[in-house]
């Protein structure tokens, strides 16, 4: 078979967990299902649909897959960590070229040599897929900005309006508000350690294109985390030099020390807002966190980079960490496993190269075998560029004609260093969808806080091949059995 079939074995019969949920599906008329699939979308607050049919897991392939996601988390935290000492032994697994280059791309600067290594900390979730042959991938190690985390909640409670008779079929499955209670408690912990508050910051609502960084800030609140925007007038950020160092959030007249910054973007996007001039009058949009510090520089304006460099408060997501989300970074970390950890990868990623070589002159140049290997196999593999999310920088061989596939490798030839090849794995199918799932993880030098609620994509069969939610992708509700 050509790919792994979530609901039944290759005897034709639905495996053991799915047989109460596949003969209740399979109840159901054709014109049902789709109208739940639109009411869905409904209760999404009109942002994407949401899968009525579940995925599940047995406790024993979430435990595998827990462990599999903390593994890397564990691995890339090392890497990031001998860099940030000056360690020698990151390039004996990335080459400096490389690592700089990633960097650069994301107009980081090189702050991460400046933070405090006990400091390290980024939110984590990588793609997983299970192949043909039945095996756990990694896709891309997405790390950063992530998205899911804000919708496990609302997930859960949508899946149980659709189909209300799954209380019954299904043992309870895991509270996902569990998860953001533990992570509550643990940014609360860490603000009072620097006399403060605990502070979710968002980018502002009106750029985002659903509603997930709402209901995130909803989940929060409920715990009792505040949160604000970058483009709240009301309540703002302001940074403070001197014998008052530090950062704090202005409201009401009253003014209260921030002790833990939580972000779910990396704090060089809203860096910006905290500087007390329109920056949007002065930057290049096209380089904007870069021309930010260059004008920063120049007028000397508080950073909220350097602020969290300096320790003025604690943070969930380091400056300097998003160029970790670069799927060149994705390359090397089973060989960081290896490496660091002295341990065999529980979740191998799907093999994929970068279509840029080093030449002995220290210059980039294309890999033109890569591009040959596309042109006669194009079936074979998936062109992805390294620097962009959603879907959109994202050309599946199969699905991709002669003439469009020869258009986008005139700009690999040309840009070879924003462009990565992966060999194509098909995900495996839920009855008529394709599939892959994620489990966010906390990471920092203390400790790895775990979701115990995984988060889904799904795309039809017949699609675009792609689950990413902007390509027509839509949600997919995962419950973890209890033993």
């Amino acid at each position: 078979m050509t790919y792994y079939n979530e609901l039944f074995s290759t005897d034709g019969q639905a495996r053991p967990h799915y047989a109460g949920v596949v003969h209740h599906w399979k109840s159901l008329p054709p014109k049902e299902r789709r109208a739940l699939h639109v009411r869905s979308k409904r209760l999404f607050a009109g942002d994407y649909a949401q899968d009525p049919l579940p995925r599940l897991l047995t406790q024993e392939e979430f435990q595998f897959l827990s462990r599999g996601v903390e593994q890397r988390a564990r691995a890339i935290l090392a890497f990031l960590r001998d860099y940030c000492t000056k360690g020698s032994r990151w390039n004996r697994v990335m080459p400096a070229d490389t690592l700089h280059s990633m960097i650069a791309r994301h107009h980081m600067g090189n702050l991460l040599r400046k933070v405090n290594p006990d400091q390290l900390a980024f939110p984590y979730g990588p793609d997983i897929i299970r192949d043909r042959a039945g095996r756990w991938r990694v896709v891309e190690d997405s790390a950063g900005i992530i998205g899911g985390i804000g919708d496990l909640v609302q997930g859960q409670k949508i899946l149980y309006k659709l189909m209300p008779g799954l209380h019954e079929m299904l043992p309870r499955p895991n509270d996902p508000e569990k998860f953001f209670t533990i992570l509550a408690q643990y940014f609360t912990q860490k603000a009072a350690q620097n006399n403060g508050i605990p502070l979710l910051y968002l980018r502002p609502y009106k750029d985002e294109s659903d509603q997930e960084t709402r209901r995130l800030a909803q989940i929060f609140a409920k715990f009792g985390i505040d949160s604000t925007t970058s483009s709240n007038q009301l309540r703002k950020i302001e940074i403070r030099e001197g014998k008052e160092a530090g950062i704090f959030l202005k409201k009401s007249g009253t003014i209260q020390r921030i002790g833990a910054l939580i972000f779910h973007a990396g704090p060089e996007q809203l860096d910006n807002r905290a500087i007390r001039i329109q920056m949007t009058k002065l930057r290049d949009p096209k380089n904007s966190a870069y021309q930010n510090e260059i004008v920063r520089a120049l007028i000397r304006a508080p950073s909220l980079g350097t602020a969290l460099v300096n320790g003025h408060a604690w943070t969930n997501f380091s400056p300097g960490v998003q160029f970790v989300n670069d799927k060149i970074f994705g390359l090397f970390v089973d060989s960081m496993i290896h490496r660091f950890l002295k341990e065999t990868p529980l979740l191998a990623s799907i093999p994929a190269k970068s279509v840029a070589i080093r030449t002995q002159h220290r210059e980039w140049r294309v890999d033109r075998s890569i591009l040959t290997n596309l042109r006669c196999n194009k079936d074979r593999y998936v062109i992805k560029k390294v620097n962009e999310d959603g879907g959109s920088g994202v050309w599946i061989g199969k699905k991709e004609s002669m003439s469009s596939l020869n258009t986008i490798i005139e700009k690999m030839h040309y840009r070879p260093k924003e462009f990565i090849v992966q060999e194509f794995e098909h995900l495996s199918v839920l009855d008529n969808r394709i599939v892959d799932l994620r489990i966010h993880a906390h990471v920092d030098s203390e400790r790895i806080i775990m979701s115990n609620t995984p988060w889904g994509r799904a795309n039809w069969i017949n699609g675009n091949g792609k689950v990413n939610i902007g390509s027509k992708g839509f949600a997919s509700p995962v419950v973890a059995l209890p033993n």
